[in-house]
């Protein structure tokens, strides 16, 4: 991964804020997000669950529809990319899990 995963947290909430305050609807804000880092240099897999674990959580915060986010998780997860993930993250894989977790307790 490109950033550290609580880094990565901070600038997923920053841009979820930016979008947000834009009047951006769920789906609008979860697309322009992953916009902002679909396109940057050595994207991955683990980025991509991150970010959407991320603006899960954030839609939770200000109470938002967070189902579809979910739901596009849940699939990701169970083509079997967990391991993938753990290497990616590393020593970061405890928190990854505890907000895995969180999302999938709240949806």
């Amino acid at each position: 991964m490109v950033f550290g995963y609580e880094e990565l947290r901070e600038y997923v909430k920053e841009d979820f804020q930016r979008f947000y305050e834009m009047g951006f609807n769920e789906k609008e804000i979860v697309s322009a997000i992953l916009n902002e880092y679909e396109h940057g240099r050595n994207f991955c897999q683990a980025e991509y669950i991150c970010i959407l674990i991320f603006t899960a959580l954030n839609y939770a915060e200000k109470e938002m529809d967070n189902e579809k986010v979910i739901e596009k998780i849940q699939l990701i997860m169970k083509d079997g990319i967990g391991e993938k993930i753990r290497e990616e993250l590393g020593n970061e894989y405890a928190e990854f899990l505890r907000d895995f977790d969180a999302i999938r307790n709240r949806g």
